[in-house]
């Protein structure tokens, strides 16, 4: 009886409680309210919202960035720049009467130093591609830039082989989330850019960050290719490209602050490309590609019939030349590796070098160089994989065919550098890869 009296008891009590609720509709959790956890609610994109950050949407047309920026305290100093999170087409940059133009002017009117993020406005198509071109000939409101978040839709920064960005002398921070390629001088001699951030680009271009002398931070983890005095004379101190396969002429020249360097899978490292890096000490190349071919890979360059095949490592003249401090170069996965002429010329005097090395069942007269040191250069040390039948370590003469034809040289680099007076070590390492 005290059980059925209990039960009705609770029946009659949710049954009060649920009339409660739906009769005062200010008891229910308010779908609307800020402070529910919504699983869809749009991230803040990594800027905080102080003081100089519009408090509501983001500014949606140009007269209201100007009051806005009229409203702000700040913005006197790059120090303090006002935050513009903007939503508007641009329209066609280079337009006099475009979006993305009088939004300069009424930065420069305001004469306030801002922090530009455009990732939610739109642009105009031009043959397929969202080109963000600032426009290299407008000048105005550009100094004023200290960092810029690219639109979404824009995948290519160019402006013809001309300096895109070359007014924007206080920008120190870009990033752009789908850049894929980066076009020729789009950053050349941005002295204050510190920071560079592009996930999805592929491509860097001819020159494109050449003399950025502050450059610092850089993201770019599915570059491909590296063009032409890409970096050259920038400020890194250490770069790191797991996807980069081609490295091109005087890549990273002079760029004097760079101590260390990481290519995971490049096998092309063009004339010059780390050439007076006077402080680069540890570079590292680990590719490892698959052999396409049959005897010797490197034949057709050494004998002038041809280029070298795709399953080569390739370090082209003078690629190395003047990297005075130069300690480690590691090449421990690649089974062809091939020195051009000068590419350790006048780096020092001792080096360790990581080579492959096995029994010639994939290596073949492993590797081929005509690598010459500087006058004052003494020791090679190899740290190689333990193995027998050494080709790194063979030794062949070698002498001209019946009818003066060039025959290969097999004999392992061990000899070949310990002929031209350099002291070699060998040390055998048993879990080198």
């Amino acid at each position: 009886m005290k059980k059925t009296l209990c039960l009705l008891g609770i029946i009659v009590l949710a049954a009060i409680i649920t009339f409660s609720m739906t009769s005062c509709p200010d008891l229910l959790p308010d779908p609307d309210n800020e402070e529910n956890n919504n699983p869809n609610e749009e991230p803040d994109n990594g800027n905080n919202n102080n003081n100089n950050e519009p408090a509501d949407d983001k500014l949606t047309t140009v007269d209201a960035v100007s009051n806005y920026l009229n409203e702000q305290t700040g913005g006197d100093t790059t120090d303090d720049p006002v935050v513009l999170s903007i939503e508007m087409n641009l329209g066609y940059m280079s337009s006099p009467t475009s979006n993305w133009q009088k939004l300069l002017e009424a930065i420069d009117t305001a004469g306030k130093y801002v922090e530009l993020d455009l990732y939610y406005s739109t642009m105009l198509v031009y043959q397929s591609y969202y080109v963000f071109n600032p426009d290299y000939r407008i000048k105005t409101g550009k100094d004023k830039i200290v960092s810029i978040i690219l639109p979404y839709e824009a995948d290519t920064i160019t402006d013809g082989n001309n300096n895109a960005f070359q007014y924007f002398t206080n920008l120190e921070s870009i990033s752009g989330a789908f850049i894929e390629i980066i076009g020729n001088n789009s950053f050349n001699n941005c002295s204050r850019l510190i920071k560079a951030s592009f996930p999805q680009t592929t491509t860097i271009d001819q020159s494109a960050f050449q003399d950025c002398t502050s450059l610092t931070e850089i993201n770019f983890p599915n570059a491909r290719i590296i063009g032409n005095f890409a970096f050259s004379g920038s400020g890194l101190v250490s770069a790191d490209f797991p996807e980069v396969i081609e490295i091109h002429q005087s890549a990273f020249n002079n760029c004097i602050s760079l101590t260390e360097v990481s290519f995971e899978k490049a096998t092309i490292i063009g004339n010059d490309a780390f050439i007076n890096c006077t402080s680069l000490r540890i570079a590292r190349f680990h590719a490892n590609p698959a052999r396409t071919t049959s005897g010797n890979p490197l034949q057709r360059w050494v004998d002038g019939t041809g280029n070298f095949t795709e399953d080569c490592l390739v370090f082209y003249p003078t690629a190395f030349k003047g990297c005075v401090s130069l300690e480690t170069l590691d090449v421990r996965n690649a089974w062809n590796v091939y020195f051009a002429g000068g590419a350790l010329a006048d780096i020092g005097i001792q080096l360790e070098l990581y080579l492959f090395d096995d029994d010639g069942t994939k290596s073949y007269g492993h590797p081929q160089n005509d690598v010459f040191f500087s006058n004052t250069f003494n020791t090679l040390t190899i740290k190689a994989p333990v193995t027998a039948n050494s080709q790194i370590e063979k030794h062949y003469a070698s002498q001209p065919g019946d009818s003066g034809e060039y025959v290969a040289i097999n004999t392992g680099i061990v000899h070949m550098i310990r002929g031209r007076g350099i002291t070699v070590n060998v040390e055998r390492v048993p879990a080198l890869y």
